[in-house]
């Protein structure tokens, strides 16, 4: 997932787009790591800011995993297209 501007969005990186799509899957969920990490960046509040409040939030470990009553993937942004590759 890439999180931009308030927006969510599959990718840019190992992922397939019929992952994401709405009519065949359902996603009721986010799963972060409490405190956020170099490799798990996204903030609670960003979570919030894109999708609103959690129907209910639950701390495991060093997870908090957000619940929700609706299908996330039904309000994703467009996949982000990968960055050009580095010249040199």
């Amino acid at each position: 997932m890439s999180w931009y501007n308030r927006n969510a969005a599959p990718g840019p990186y190992e992922f397939d787009q019929a992952w994401y799509d709405p009519r065949a899957h359902d996603a009721n969920f986010v799963v972060l790591m409490n405190p956020a990490t170099p490799l798990d960046e996204i903030a609670d509040w960003e979570v919030c800011d894109t999708f609103g409040r959690p129907i209910r939030t639950y701390d495991v470990g060093p997870y908090v995993i957000m619940t929700y009553d609706t299908n996330l993937l039904s309000d994703l942004s467009p996949s982000l297209p990968p960055p050009p590759p580095v010249a040199g």
